[in-house]
């Protein structure tokens, strides 16, 4: 799927043509509003195959072969409409499994021949086997169409808050333990909806992902974070750094690197400033082009980070593998190292890996006093959690650093 995609929409009034029987099609529609009539001519007389209304998807062939229309698709009243590309789907179709594949040409041929058969026939009670059919396959169909719908509005109101910056940044303090201040923040998106009010990542980052809005997302997040960390910055008396999250689209997408160096030095920060956050997955999805993408910015100067340490992909090796500067424990091992001793092991041998191969170590989720004792006890570098703060907008987290000085 193209990263830069967005999804489109058009509007059809009554009568409007969408398509037209014998067209070549690169497109299928899904109704979001309105309602379509799909039609043919059969021995010169019009032939109305269905009356199609909100969430129905149509023209679908178009999206699997370069075949030409097979009816035509006319507005019924004012209409709006999805688009759905061929380009958008291309890739996850040419490389889907043999099976899959094999599947789609079988189901594409014999609904051609159905069809075929139907409009060939003049039989009553044939053509009634054939709409009672439709019928049934319609209805197994129905709630992954009003699925992919839903959806479809979901990407479409996300590409909105782009546009209307609805995407805003919390900042959540890193503590220095050595120097006890404020050292940085890691900057969180929220969606500020219009409707359902302030909204978590996990409401929307895996469509984010899954659409590829997570590149466009990406520099908007970084643009706002390295502003927000100017004016915090105004505000403080020793220097502060600024952690982002990378996504595995962004370090997929080539172009993203040089969006990050581009962005930075468009706000007069240096990279030293900026420090990047990939979990552990994300390096292993794709190891070469991590590594490839990871050198490059570690060689503009930027301070990698593996965040969720200890989660994800069982191997070690990455560590020497890529340009990391700093893990983060987990915070799962943390809210249990009091009561588990295994977690306490866990903590302790992390926080040793990471020094022994000259690696910052910041844990993340610490909730007491009790808790940063244990990790001052262990010379870990940096703690991140409620016990210093919640994650909060740009006004409160000014607030709160001038509180701590």
């Amino acid at each position: 799927m193209d990263n830069n995609y967005k999804l489109k929409r058009h509007t059809y009034h009554a009568g409007a043509p969408i398509f037209r029987e014998g067209e070549v099609g690169n497109t299928a529609y899904i109704i979001d509003q309105g309602s379509v009539e799909i039609s043919t001519y059969h021995n010169g007389e019009k032939v109305i195959l269905a009356i199609l209304e909100k969430n129905d998807l149509f023209g679908e062939m178009a999206l699997i072969d370069n075949d030409l229309r097979t009816a035509s698709a006319t507005a019924l009243e004012k209409t709006q409409l999805f688009i759905l590309e061929r380009e958008r789907l291309q890739e996850e179709i040419e490389n889907a499994p043999k099976t899959i594949k094999l599947i789609m040409k079988v189901v594409m041929k014999r609904f051609r021949d159905t069809r075929n058969h139907w409009l060939q026939n003049d039989n009553d009670q044939k053509n009634q086997d054939a709409k009672k059919h439709q019928l049934e396959h319609e209805k197994s169909i129905e709630e992954t169409k009003n699925l992919l719908a839903s959806d479809l509005r979901f990407e479409s109101e996300i590409d909105s808050g782009m546009d209307n910056r609805e995407f805003i940044l919390f900042y959540q303090p890193i503590y220095s333990i050595q120097s006890k201040q404020i050292s940085g923040f890691e900057a969180l998106v929220r969606w500020k909806h219009p409707r359902k009010g302030i909204l978590s990542p996990n409401d929307f980052i895996g469509m984010v992902e899954q659409t590829g809005q997570i590149i466009p997302m990406g520099s908007l997040i970084m643009e706002e974070a390295c502003q927000g960390l100017k004016r915090i910055q105004s505000f403080s008396t020793s220097p502060l750094t600024i952690n982002i999250n990378l996504s595995v689209r962004q370090l997929e997408d080539f172009d993203s690197v040089d969006k990050i160096i581009e962005i930075v030095n468009k706000n007069q920060l240096s990279p030293e400033q900026v420090k990047l956050e990939i979990t552990e997955s994300l390096l292993m999805n794709d190891p070469e082009q991590s590594q490839i993408q990871l050198t490059r910015l570690h060689e503009a100067g930027f301070k990698l980070i593996v965040d969720d340490f200890g989660t994800g992909y069982s191997s070690l090796s990455y560590l020497s593998r890529f340009p990391i500067d700093s893990i983060k424990i987990d915070r799962s091992f943390i809210t249990q190292m009091k009561q588990d001793h295994r977690s306490m092991t866990i903590v302790h041998a992390t926080n040793s890996l990471g020094h022994n191969l000259d690696m910052e170590v910041v844990a993340e989720g610490v909730e007491d006093a009790e808790e940063l004792q244990i990790l001052k006890s262990l010379d870990c570098d940096y703690i991140q959690g409620y016990y210093i703060s919640k994650p909060l907008p740009e006004h409160e987290i000014i607030r709160f650093l001038v509180t701590q000085q």
